[in-house]
């Protein structure tokens, strides 16, 4: 079976122009009948601003090239219920709350970088892009086959609103270039899948220009979203807290309404 390796840098995840090019290498890889090999490029890579880990990486190009389905191998059968005392294996899972983020922390492989946890949090990833994640133990025989016929492993299922290519995009940016801290009422309108206004805006922290990925910051100093800023920081600073009919009056001009449009945001 031919092979193509390619080596994936952070600058993939906030560069909109190297992610669209990852992806059309790795579809053309496939379309001449080669397997794509990836990994991280540790050689250039900095530890404030990588991947980390393969489960992460995984769900990262799964979401870059729509894959239909998302497969982690590792040294056990997928995730257990009640574990280490009367293990149940779970077949299946329709929502990764903290309940089950508890059962992959007494889960945990000490030999895998990040163990059970980092799984389940790939797997959190890819199902928000639409993708079906599956869990399962790489040990053992024909295991790809057992996948695909629906006989092993934990299976995680997408539910909720799924995010487009460019929220997926968004969410998977490591490198942010700031923060954006707002208020409640702002929060509130946010996570009603509406646009972020100058008028909710209480500061900004970092340089960064428009069309850059920010982190957008709650009154509690939580990360409640990240999204595309339609503005500068320094332009922010001029107009946070104003009301969107200020902005060409206290700039000159202005590039739209929104700060942060809803179509460009991803609520976590």
């Amino acid at each position: 079976i031919p092979a193509g390796q390619i080596l994936l840098a952070e600058s993939v995840l906030h560069d909109r122009g190297a992610w669209l090019n990852a992806r059309s290498t790795i579809l053309k890889l496939l379309e001449l009948g080669a397997v794509p090999i990836i990994n991280e490029n540790d050689s250039i890579s900095h530890d404030e601003i990588k991947y980390g880990d393969n489960d992460t990486l995984g769900a990262v190009t799964a979401g870059l090239i729509d894959a239909d389905l998302y497969i982690m191998l590792s040294n056990v059968d997928g995730l257990y219920k009640n574990y280490p005392h009367a293990p149940e294996l779970l077949p299946i899972v329709r929502n990764i709350d903290r309940r089950i983020e508890e059962m992959a922390g007494s889960t945990a492989d000490p030999q895998a970088v990040g163990g059970m946890i980092t799984k389940i949090r790939a797997a959190r990833m890819a199902v928000k892009y639409g993708i079906p994640a599956v869990i399962a133990n790489g040990t053992k025989q024909d295991i790809l086959k057992k996948i695909i016929a629906g006989q092993s492993g934990t299976v995680f299922l997408p539910s909720g609103k799924l995010l487009s290519a460019k929220q997926r995009w968004i969410s998977a940016a490591v490198n942010l270039k700031g923060k954006i801290i707002i208020d409640s009422g702002a929060a509130a309108a946010l996570c009603s899948r509406k646009s972020l206004l100058p008028r909710g805006i209480t500061g900004i922290q970092g340089k960064f220009h428009a069309g850059d990925v920010c982190a957008i910051i709650n009154s509690a100093g939580q990360t409640i979203a990240r999204g595309i800023s339609a503005y500068s920081a320094s332009e922010l600073e001029k107009i946070l807290g104003q009301k969107t009919s200020e902005i060409e009056k206290i700039l000159g001009y202005k590039t739209q309404d929104a700060a942060v449009h809803a179509d460009n945001c991803v609520i976590f």
